[in-house]
């Protein structure tokens, strides 16, 4: 029988539960916690007759008294009811931070009692740690909202036990305008040799539209990754006649241009209103090396006839919108 328990059948305390909660267990060893700490006082208790001089017997040590923590029930009489509400909870601060104040002459007394005081090497090669900075190309700093989802890089560390550290290091728009294109990814050594510095990583690139490029597993020993997007990016001309646009009373131009990214089709629309303007550009992204895309275009005369053109082909870095009867 747990404390609780045992607390309830002796009708030393009454527990009203309104309702059912997934955290009943939880909740219940809260009230115990709050009981003990009213009954009880607990205080750490270190050796005494420790080694305060180098060398002397450790087996005189180890007959000294045990240590650890020892609770002492209090001696207080109260009469009353008290009411422990778990409908409101307070969050417990706490300070943390370097022991960096005076403790008196503990170092002294136990330097040489292992059970209390030890010395570890901050430089042994079990407590190293490694970082490693995924680099976003700076090609992508003003288009990276209007093409690129996110960007994952996945790492691991597999350690000579088997274990492995792994992680998953997002850049998205968010990150990206907060911490910039440098995230870091950390790992320890655990006691590995020349090897350690070896790791695997492979990246996710997510585009608008829902186009996703996963890559392949890339071992490396690199301390930094510099991640070039699967794609550049191209910008087209598109070019009205002015003669033209004035012999046949054109009033708007819209062309349609298509081009293959990875997988599948990205269609998007360029207009021209000949009153204002004779000229606008088209930024699209394609894979390396793929600068194909097609157009198709669509005439709006001033007698209210629309003519549209049959699709072509074409890698020229424009279009020229010339309209034929």
């Amino acid at each position: 029988m747990d404390i609780a328990d045992d607390l309830v059948s002796k009708q030393c305390i009454e527990i009203d539960v309104t309702g059912e909660d997934e955290s009943m267990e939880s909740i219940l060893q809260t009230v115990t916690d709050t009981v003990m700490r009213e009954m009880f006082e607990m205080k750490i208790e270190l050796p005494t007759g420790a080694t305060e001089e180098e060398g002397e017997d450790e087996e005189d040590s180890q007959r000294e008294r045990d240590y650890g923590v020892s609770t002492t029930m209090k001696k207080v009489t109260r009469t009353g009811t008290a009411i422990v509400n778990l409908t409101k909870r307070l969050r417990q601060e706490r300070d943390t931070g370097p022991m960096d104040a005076s403790i008196g002459d503990i170092l002294r007394k136990f330097k040489n009692d292992k059970r209390v005081h030890d010395v570890i090497n901050l430089d042994d090669p079990d407590l190293e740690d490694r970082t490693v900075y995924s680099i976003l190309d700076g090609e992508d700093f003003d288009n990276f909202g209007k093409y690129i989802n996110f960007v994952t890089v996945s790492f691991k560390k597999t350690h000579p036990q088997g274990q492995p550290t792994s992680r998953d290091i997002i850049f998205n728009a968010k990150t990206f305008a907060e911490r910039g294109n440098m995230l870091p990814f950390v790992y320890p050594r655990l006691g590995e040799g020349e090897d350690w510095l070896n790791y695997e990583y492979k990246t996710t690139w997510s585009f608008m539209g829902g186009i996703k490029v996963e890559g392949e597993w890339n071992n490396t020993d690199e301390p930094a990754i510099s991640l070039s997007p699967p794609h550049r990016y191209r910008t087209i001309d598109i070019i009205a006649d002015e003669e033209n646009v004035a012999q046949y009373n054109i009033k708007l131009i819209t062309v349609s241009i298509k081009n293959r990214v990875f997988d599948r089709d990205r269609v998007r629309q360029v207009k021209i209103m000949p009153q204002q303007s004779m000229w606008e550009k088209y930024e699209y992204n394609h894979e390396e090396g793929n600068l194909e895309f097609s157009y198709q275009i669509t005439w709006l005369l001033g007698d209210g006839r629309t003519v549209t053109s049959e699709w072509q082909s074409t890698t020229d870095p424009f279009v020229y919108t010339l309209f034929q009867e």
